[in-house]
């Protein structure tokens, strides 16, 4: 992947964009809801808030 994390400031608030590979044989949906779900509440504990938007891209395997 060429990026790993894309940010945009939208009005409603942070909005990400997270590009992952996984593992081959792991569970595709549930690694890339347990990212979106880590990356929320450290957005949100970080900044008091949570972002509008995080979204997770799976790029491809490994």
């Amino acid at each position: 992947p060429r990026r790993s994390v894309e940010i945009q400031l939208h009005g409603a608030g942070l909005v990400l964009e997270v590009y992952i590979l996984v593992a081959y044989g792991a569970p595709i949906a549930a690694v890339a809801e347990a990212v979106q779900e880590r990356v929320r509440a450290a957005l949100h504990r970080a900044l008091g808030q949570p972002p509008a938007a995080v979204r997770v891209r799976v790029q491809g395997l490994r």
